[in-house]
Order: C-alpha cells, then structure tokens, then sequence
C-alpha cells in the first residue's frame, strides 16, 4: 500500500500514526475515504537519507525497500552493481541540480515536475533544460528503483 517515492507526492500512513506524525512536524492529511499519509517529499529526508533514523517515525518509512534493494537481498544483484546504479542515479540527480532555479530546492522541483502541464515548460530555454534533465532522471529511476507494479490503483491485475 506504499505510494512512497517521487514519483507521487503521498505516502499512506497508519491511521493510528496520523497524530504522532503530525507531532514530529510531518505534513499530513486525511482524505474522506479514511486514508492517512505525509505529503512527499518529507521535510526529514536529507538527499535520499531519512533524518530520523533514531528517533519515531512513521512504519511505513522503515519497510520501504527500493527495487535495487530488493534485488541484492534476493540476490540477483550483486552489492557492486547496485553501487554502480546509485552512482548513476546521483549523478542524474547531480545533473538536475545543476540547472535548478537558485535557491530552489530538488523535492520542490520534482514536485513542480510532476504537477506541470505544457505551459510551464514552454518559452524558455532553462524550463526545458530542466524538464529534460528531471524526465531522464524519472525514468532511470522508474526503471531501475520504483517496485514495478502489477496493477493500477483500483484494477484488476494486467494479464
């Protein structure tokens, strides 16, 4: 039931975790159909390490796996070739900050990313620099981190 990732902006939490989380300064909602999660990118996640490894947090954050990760621990993957995916996925990620906005900040970009249209990217030069930069950044991670899903939200699962 994890929605974790960049790839959208929430994550499901625990109904009974909803009030901690909102405690510890997390951006939390609750929709009418009775889900509970943070907005992402959380305001703990430092790059792409969670600042709050000592302290409470959500269970969510603690049992999420990427597919890389996945992949070593049921080893069809070797450690090195793992290394060498995040290697490549730092420096794609490196590539896209080097043309942000200044003072913007890679979550708000990605979340920018996701929610533009064709109008936000048209007309300049850097806007599409950006786009084009941040889509191949996306699509290596969906290829090489995002647990592949068998079914979409609300469907029956792809023959």
């Amino acid at each position: 039931m994890d929605r974790r990732g960049l790839s959208t902006p929430l994550t499901l939490i625990e109904p009974e975790e909803l009030e901690d989380s909102r405690a510890i300064g997390m951006a939390t909602y609750a929709d009418p159909s009775g889900e509970t999660g943070f907005r992402f990118p959380c305001n703990y996640l430092d790059g792409a390490c969670c600042t709050r490894y000592e302290q409470w947090r959500p269970s969510v954050c603690s049992g999420f796996l990427c597919a890389v990760q996945l992949k070593v621990k049921k080893g069809a993957m070797t450690p090195d070739d793992a290394r060498a995916k995040v290697r490549k996925a730092r420096l794609l990620r490196d590539s896209v900050a080097a043309v942000l906005p200044e003072g913007d900040i890679m979550a708000t970009a990605v979340l920018r990313y996701l929610m533009a249209d064709e109008s936000d990217v048209a007309g300049s030069t850097a806007n599409l620099d950006l786009t084009v930069r941040m889509f191949v950044l996306q699509r290596y991670l969906d290829a090489e981190f995002r647990p592949k899903r068998d079914t979409a939200p609300d469907s029956d699962p792809v023959p």
